[in-house]
């Protein structure tokens, strides 16, 4: 259609394409919505340039705004709620939302669906077209969208909360719609809540290894702070923020927003003169000192996060400086610390804690099996590497964590390789990298990808190993991490370890 409209105009086919694909994401194939945004880029005053982006035509929005001209009050006010609610939502949130009684609710809906501007979805309602929706939250003044935003989130905390004495506290389901909270209170400028809704929904993408989407949530909720008077309390949950999106920057590779993060937590920690979270910024700068490739600056701060556990007795934060210092160790090439030091993060983490978090994106109990493995293969202790390895995975697996998935399946593979068995370190690689690319782990691909491509090469597979190999380098040195892939990957083997341990497997 957009085709046969177009005749007669000087547009190239990459313009048709690109036009026709725009029109048909803004029409969803409505043909009278399809005819007047062509009609209006040909219109336009500059000229047929067909690779505009129209907008929905003015004629379009005019005929919408005559259907919802010709509803009832209660009508205009219910589909005024919905538009501000969104896409699919049941019967009992809108008529909540809309502060109406449930019987003109329920009429005012019928009349909603019978003239095709709402339609059911089993229990549920959805908009007939995305651009009824979008005309009708466009018609709203900014202030009565604010207060019917303020409504959606004080129904959803209605519907969805549960009564604990004479407090409201949150259930399992308000969980459930955690995003759309978050989501209501920023538009309505509850900023409170748009603190505490968006850090639980940033915790929950984080928690299933969705870390693009938490550090959204978690820099939506530290911008709601600045709306907020400053107290201590205030300063004390920016912190605690701070805290929890680092977790997610690790994995995603974004080592400026890391370092701004832990200056920002570090001046507030100093000012809260808190010697615990001093510790655990501590722990922060050895593991972010080591990405950069400053594993000598790395090992202070160590042992200053180590000082403090075992001055204050937080066995957690002492476990985590160990662990960071450990891979400090291994990329320092001095194995035998390295060793000592993975093993006694092993052996720390049992019974509960074996699977255990402690806020981070990833299993702890994972990773330190992964690189105590590696590290034990690069001095020739192969069996106890691979089992080392595969316990790892084990864990992973059962975990159901994605992150440590990949990374024990990397940590596998390297093993493999180092031992010259290279048709199981292919397997494992493999799947270490096609995890790496269905998640957001930009950190975890490049050794993954390295150490595949030196796992096709022990197998003779040099075409296949070579763009695998440029791949990872670029993909390093675009985040500044080339010292420290070199060291995590396969490559650790040839750059750190004797030349009799990494050449035996080789011939």
């Amino acid at each position: 259609m957009v085709r046969h409209l177009a005749e007669g105009t000087s547009a190239d086919e990459t313009s048709l394409t690109r036009l026709g694909e725009h029109i048909w994401t803004l029409s969803e194939g409505n043909p009278f919505v399809i005819v007047e945004s062509v009609r209006g880029v040909l219109d336009t005053a500059r000229g047929p340039r067909l690779s505009d982006a129209p907008a929905l035509p003015e004629k379009v929005r005019e005929v919408i705004l005559g259907r919802f001209e010709r509803l009832s009050e209660t009508g205009k006010h219910l589909l005024a709620t919905a538009a501000v609610i969104g896409r699919d939502f049941d019967f009992r949130l809108l008529q909540c939302a809309a502060e109406v009684e449930e019987t003109d609710a329920a009429s005012a809906v019928e009349a909603l669906v019978r003239t095709r501007i709402l339609h059911s979805v089993g229990e549920r309602f959805d908009f007939t077209h995305a651009r009824l929706r979008e005309v009708a939250y466009g018609s709203l003044i900014p202030t009565r969208r604010r207060i019917l935003h303020a409504r959606v989130v004080s129904a959803l905390e209605q519907l969805y909360a549960v009564t604990a004495g004479n407090e409201r506290v949150q259930s399992d389901r308000l969980g459930e719609h955690i995003e759309r909270l978050a989501y209501h209170a920023l538009a309505a400028e509850l900023w409170a809540k748009a603190v505490v809704y968006n850090r639980q929904a940033g915790a929950k993408a984080a928690s299933r290894s969705a870390h693009r989407q938490a550090v959204r949530y978690f820099e939506v909720a530290l911008d709601a702070f600045r709306e907020l008077p400053e107290t201590r309390g205030a300063r004390e949950q920016t912190l605690d923020i701070l805290f929890q999106l680092r977790w997610s920057l690790v994995p995603l590779g974004e080592y400026a927003k890391l370092a701004e993060s832990l200056r920002r937590a570090r001046v507030l920690a100093e000012e809260l003169d808190g010697p615990l979270r001093l510790g655990e910024i501590a722990q922060s700068m050895t593991n972010y000192l080591r990405l950069i490739g400053d594993c000598e600056g790395a090992l202070d701060p160590g042992r200053r996060a180590r000082t403090v556990s075992a001055t204050l007795g937080n066995q957690t934060l002492g476990i985590r400086a160990t662990y960071q210092t450990a891979l400090v160790c291994r990329q320092l090439g001095d194995h035998d610390c390295a060793v000592a030091e993975f093993q006694a993060v092993v052996d720390a983490l049992k019974g509960e804690l074996l699977y255990e978090r402690f806020g981070e994106p990833s299993v702890l109990s994972v990773h330190a099996r992964t690189w105590l493995a590696t590290v034990l293969a690069e001095v020739g202790r192969f069996t106890e590497a691979v089992a080392t390895a595969e316990r790892a995975v084990e864990i992973a697996e059962i975990a159901d964590n994605a992150y440590s998935r990949a990374n024990s399946y990397l940590g596998l593979g390297v093993v493999h390789t180092m031992r010259g068995d290279a048709a199981r370190a292919i397997a494992a690689l493999e799947r270490s990298v096609a995890l790496c690319r269905e998640g957001t782990y930009r950190l975890q691909l490049p050794p993954a990808a390295s150490a595949l491509g030196a796992a096709l090469t022990l197998a003779k597979r040099v075409d296949e190993a070579l763009p695998l190999l440029e791949q990872a380098v670029q993909a390093a040195v675009e985040m500044g991490l080339f010292g420290v892939f070199r060291a995590t990957s396969f490559g650790s083997a040839a750059g750190n370890s004797s030349p009799a341990t990494f050449r035996r497997p080789m011939r």
